[in-house]
């Protein structure tokens, strides 16, 4: 029964990437970079975003960091299923959702990196949470 919950949840993560990466790759507002731009000064934007926005940077940019975002939203669901590039899924993912909560003050997107152990064996999972027990005060020595 833990696996399967667990697996579970990876593929409804997994489904939620890729839904939204498909959504990105479809929605005419998400066709150009104008989209980052107006966000972040949006009343979602954070300081650090209104001060990218004032900078006199070229619609390409904001173009071309809207295409990256939409191929790495597309490409992590599947990395996070093979071993080899599993660690670099999780940091690229994990450095996403910290940026979107850095710059668009939307915190809630970080318990996403809560769920990548999902994608690990079961016995790493275990492995994990005991070693987090005896890290936390109180814990196990």
């Amino acid at each position: 029964a833990p696996l399967l919950a667990q697996r579970l949840i990876a593929v409804q993560l997994t489904a939620t990437y890729l839904g939204v990466a498909l959504q990105k790759l479809w929605l005419p507002m998400w066709q150009s970079g104008e989209i980052l731009r107006v966000s972040f000064m949006s009343r979602w934007g954070t300081s650090l975003a209104f001060g990218i926005a004032k900078l006199p940077l070229p619609d390409r940019v904001y173009d071309v960091v809207v295409e990256v975002v939409k191929f790495f939203e597309f490409l992590l669901p599947f990395g996070f299923w093979i071993r080899k590039v599993r660690p670099y899924a999780f940091l690229l993912g994990a450095l996403l959702h910290i940026a979107i909560g850095a710059l668009l003050s939307i915190w809630a997107f970080l318990v996403l990196i809560a769920l990548y152990p999902c994608f690990l064996p079961p016995r790493d999972v275990e492995r994990l949470v005991e070693r987090l027990r005896r890290a936390l005060p109180g814990g196990r020595t």
